[in-house]
Order: C-alpha cells, then structure tokens, then sequence
C-alpha cells in the first residue's frame, strides 16, 4: 500500500512521508528529530529527503536526519545553511531511489523549491508549498500537494480590529491564486489535491475543502492535518 504520511503542516513545522511499499522520500525536514524519525522507526538506511528552502519550520531537523545517514537534497542556499546537503538545479531530472525528482523555483522571501516526484506505482505528484504562486503547467499530475495558507479578508479585518497580525502572508499562498493554480492543474490524471500550511487564524478548512471540490468533482480532497495517512495508490481509469 502506498500513503502519505502527514507528519506536520504549520508554521510550527513541515514532514510529510511518501511510503511507496517501503520505498520512502521524507518531504521536508522542519519537525522536531524525535518525531520525524520516530515515523522512520529510528532507520535511515535507503531513505532521502527533499528540503524547499532553509526556513526552520522546513529545514530544522536537516543536521539530525544527516547523523542517520539520509541524504538532503535542496537548493544551493539551503546547501549553504548545512553542510552535506546535495544543490540540486532547477528544471534538471534527478533520480534518488526509485522516485524521479525535478525541482522548480518558486516565488517566496527567499530560494524555495517546488518538486514535481514521479513513481511508477503512484504517478505523479507536484508539491508546492510556501510559494506567492505556482506558475508551472504539469501534465499527468496524481496528486497535487499545494500550499493554501490564508484568506486575505480574514487578515485584513484582524488588522483592522486591531489585532496583532505577523508580516510574511505576502509570502505565501491566498485561497483565491490556490483555487486559480487547481482550476489550471485540474486534468484526467488527477486523483487527490492535498491542501497544506493552512494558517491557524486566517484559514478555514472546510470552506477550503469545499470550494476545492467545486472545482474537481469526484478527486479526493484533503487537509494534511498532523498524523494524518493519505492514500496514494494510483487507481485505473
């Protein structure tokens, strides 16, 4: 059986695990050593992991993970933050165990990779996440794994009440370009859209949920809230 196990998807810390009949690639690396590695049974061996960018809630645990001998791929800024991990490039295909990997530059406050990770038992899965926008066209997506942060009227009317709102929105992805991005990658191929780094005020998930499946019909729909197991299984048409 093939699932992504969600490990955290917050400002607080990004992991997620796709295990593909125990072919394992760690997406991120920005929850606590324990936890991440508790989920690998404490084992590294024949496990990699892919890092978007070198904020702690998505790199932190990177020094831990290389002591259990994962290799971390990334762009060359995260590189530089911690010595040992592999600089990938843009745009170049990358074969890291039995999954293809190709990184894409995407928009965020510093160098930021999109992924786009290809398997032949679950297809393909484009994952974005911390990003303004996703401007890519990917065909033959499975599943999308996209970053669906915040809504700009829930932060504007905090800020107006005059609550106390973190600058960095301006970073992330708003529902309205979210639901643009699904409209786009909206295809045959695909089978679940997984919404991640929901914002702890200024989201709504089940509203997200619902004008998600408003756009693709029968696709499954989920938030990848911590602990959460998605099935990956790629189904026959």
């Amino acid at each position: 059986m093939s699932v992504l196990h969600c490990i955290g998807s917050s400002s607080r810390g990004n992991g997620y695990i796709i295990d593909v009949d125990g072919d394992r690639l760690l997406l991120e690396c920005g929850v606590h050593k324990d936890l991440v590695l508790s989920k690998l049974d404490w084992k590294g061996d024949g496990i990699s992991a892919l890092c978007s960018h070198r904020h702690k809630d998505h790199s932190l645990s990177i020094p831990t993970l290389q002591k259990y001998c994962i290799n971390v791929y990334s762009n060359e800024d995260v590189a530089l933050a911690y010595p040992g991990v592999v600089a990938i490039k843009p745009r170049k295909l990358y074969t890291i165990g039995n999954f293809r990997v190709m990184p894409l530059v995407v928009e965020h406050n510093v160098p930021n990779y999109a992924y786009v990770i290809d398997h032949p038992k679950i297809g393909r899965i484009v994952f974005a996440t911390d990003c303004v926008d996703f401007p890519y066209n990917i065909k033959d997506t499975t599943t999308l794994m996209l970053e669906c942060n915040y809504t700009i009227e829930l932060l504007q009317a905090s800020a107006e009440s005059g609550e106390a709102v973190i600058a960095g929105n301006e970073y992330h992805m708003e529902i309205k370009q979210f639901l643009k991005v699904v409209r786009r990658l909206n295809q045959p191929s695909l089978q679940r859209v997984v919404l991640l780094h929901l914002s702890d005020r200024f989201s709504c998930e089940h509203d997200y949920i619902k004008q998600t499946k408003d756009i693709v019909g029968g696709v499954d729909v989920y938030a990848a809230n911590c602990d959460v197991d998605i099935p990956l299984d790629k189904s026959d048409f």
